[in-house]
């Protein structure tokens, strides 16, 4: 069994910002294999005559997979240790991403299947995430490392898309999964040299990460306490609202630049990757704008609350601009804006997570990243649906933010950054 990492107070910010950038790069290859097929799905639909609602339920399957494994991952990070996990995921994903043009090309089945297996690699990395990133770091400093990390998923969509465009355009639909699934395996080699230490370390018995479950009776965090705890399902509810949003975005914006602003492929896909640029820089200020309102005093759920509320609510009204836009610029200036607040619920809810728990922090993460991230497999064919049946992104874009309100509203009523758990 290993460890997870608990770095010495000498080198320790050093330490964890070089193994949260390594993470940033995990996130930004997950969501890279996870966005571009939003682009190659262009050029995919033509060939193989896929409806709106077809693409819709190819690119929303990957979340079967990923919401599947999340407990899991948590699981396999109390039996193995995160750091070993994160490879496995790694490794995991990259595989499937290889695999997809050949299973395209052999049947939608298959594609869906191979989609299916890919989010479940990446599914894993997740809790191993949020057990790593707890670790490293005090509650004053956890925004500034969970940004650190998102940056990866936030730079990963726009990366992603924009290379997708390039590739797909200028050598096939086919090379945009050949070149991301093999810099999976490039990653996977760095990750050893830069961690390859903390793999082989022995189970920690500092209480602070064990990764070898406590069997001692009347442990506090009871599978049916841990079930049962209004905080946990506000956080998974946070997570919902937030990722409803932003899967609606990540999936559908090249396809509402092209179709609703007559942009072609590849500026569809430059246009769609600019929210997350804007989403990337509000991720840092956001963190530490968090990060010195606990040094300064605030109680630390009103900051979690404060920071969520300036997400959603700033996120939902550009929401309900974007269907007004007129020209691409203006549709382009308010998703950006809308992803800009997005950002601010990282150093809500997501860190409030962290906060939760200490030896079970993957279990926290996987469940509410599990339940949060249904909208995957909802919000994307959905989306697909109403575009079918009205002719228009305005119906999809409406009930986005009808759900990213119900998800405020029940983190504001049960949410906490409160130890409730081990």
């Amino acid at each position: 069994m290993q460890a997870e990492i608990t770095p010495s107070v000498a080198g320790a910010a050093t330490k964890a910002k070089l193994l949260a950038s390594a993470l940033a790069a995990a996130w930004f290859l997950s969501y890279c294999d996870r966005v571009n097929l939003s682009v190659a799905a262009i050029a995919m639909q033509a060939e193989f005559g896929w409806t709106e609602t077809t693409k819709g339920w190819v690119m929303g399957s990957v979340f079967v997979g990923y919401i599947a494994s999340q407990l899991a991952g948590g699981a396999l990070v109390l039996r193995f240790g995160a750091v070993s996990v994160v490879s496995l995921g790694v490794i995991g994903f990259s595989v499937a991403t290889l695999a997809t043009p050949a299973a395209a090309s052999h049947s939608l089945t298959l594609l869906i299947t191979v989609r299916i297996i890919l989010g479940a690699f990446e599914g894993v990395v997740i809790p191993a995430t949020y057990s790593l990133v707890g670790s490293w770091a005090g509650a004053n400093e956890r925004a500034r490392l969970i940004a650190i990390v998102a940056s990866g998923a936030t730079l990963g969509a726009p990366g992603g898309l924009m290379a997708s465009g390039f590739l797909a355009a200028s050598v096939g639909w086919q090379a945009v999964f050949y070149v991301f699934g093999g810099l999976g395996f490039v990653w996977s080699l760095l990750w050893i040299v830069v961690a390859g230490k903390d793999m082989q370390r022995k189970p920690s018995t500092s209480g602070q990460e064990s990764s070898r479950p406590k069997r001692a009776a009347g442990a506090r965090a009871s599978l049916q306490r841990f079930l049962t705890h209004p905080a946990l399902w506000a956080a998974a509810a946070a997570k919902f609202g937030l990722n409803w949003i932003v899967y609606v975005f990540i999936a559908w914006l090249p396809s509402y630049y092209s179709a609703m602003q007559g942009a072609a492929i590849t500026t569809s896909a430059v246009l769609s990757a600019l929210p997350w640029i804007s989403m990337t820089l509000m991720l840092h200020m956001s963190a530490l704008r968090a990060d010195r309102m606990l040094v300064s005093g605030i109680d630390p759920t009103l900051v979690r609350k404060i920071m969520q509320s300036i997400g959603i609510g700033g996120g939902v009204v550009f929401l309900l601009l974007a269907p007004f836009a007129t020209s691409p610029l203006l549709a382009v200036t308010f998703t950006c804006a809308a992803t800009g607040f997005l950002a601010f619920c990282f150093s809500g809810a997501d860190a409030a997570m962290l906060d939760m728990a200490v030896r079970y922090r993957g279990l926290v993460g996987g469940f509410a990243n599990a339940l949060g991230n249904f909208p995957g497999i909802i919000a994307i064919p959905l989306i697909g649906w109403s575009i079918d049946a009205t002719g228009s992104y305005s119906a999809g874009f409406v009930c986005s933010a009808v759900v990213g309100l119900a998800s405020l509203g029940m983190w504001l009523r049960y949410g906490t950054a409160k130890q409730i758990f081990e």
